[in-house]
């Protein structure tokens, strides 16, 4: 079963499971989460069993007005259930979900890793959500340092359009970082994304 997590049950999830499914430095402070929450830009889907444990989580980022997209802010599948399927299953609700707006989601580029691990690390990533329907829009980011190559799930049929990805990441990063952020931080195919 997939459903919304409440702000309690992001926040147990956080300090108890993120810190070990993440590397410090992609993990933004709780607070941040919460007052985004709180202003309705945030949110977090969870798949749990029928006694309640949680398989897999996905909290996202809201473009407002009207949520119009999100953004895969973060996904995980608990480590004793990967390679069972429950990223795929999870991914598919997903879709199902929000399958009237576009859903982005940032995978680090593997022509930006650092070493050959790295590289098949990114690649077998990037392999997963191609497997699931996710499609490159052709849109690049950078975070903090951090390439991504931009992908959009797509339902069977559905295409992503690249001037429209680009226009709909850059409302989803101004929903998430200051204007200094934007301007020195964070790049949209090689632009500041404060010019996006």
């Amino acid at each position: 079963m997939v459903r919304k997590l409440s702000l309690q049950e992001m926040q147990d999830i956080y300090e108890k499971q993120m810190k070990t499914d993440f590397p410090p430095a992609e993990i933004k402070p709780f607070s941040a989460i919460r007052s985004m929450c709180e202003r309705g830009e945030y949110t977090g889907l969870g798949m749990l069993t029928d006694e309640g444990r949680l398989l897999a989580y996905a909290f996202f980022v809201l473009c407002r007005p009207d949520a119009q997209a999100v953004l895969l802010d973060y996904f995980a599948v608990d480590k004793d259930r990967r390679g069972e399927g429950v990223g795929t299953c999870m991914l598919q609700e997903i879709k199902k979900i929000y399958s009237d707006i576009p859903v982005l989601l940032e995978s680090e580029d593997p022509d930006h890793a650092c070493n050959e691990a790295d590289v098949k690390k990114r690649e077998r990533r990037l392999s997963f959500y191609h497997r699931n329907n996710a499609l490159d829009t052709g849109v690049r980011a950078r975070v903090y340092g951090v390439d991504y190559v931009v992908l959009q799930l797509s339902l069977p049929g559905q295409e992503p359009e690249e001037d429209c990805a680009r226009k709909v990441l850059g409302e989803l990063y101004h929903t998430m970082f200051s204007p200094e952020q934007l301007a020195t931080k964070v790049e949209i195919d090689g632009k500041p994304a404060s010019c996006v």
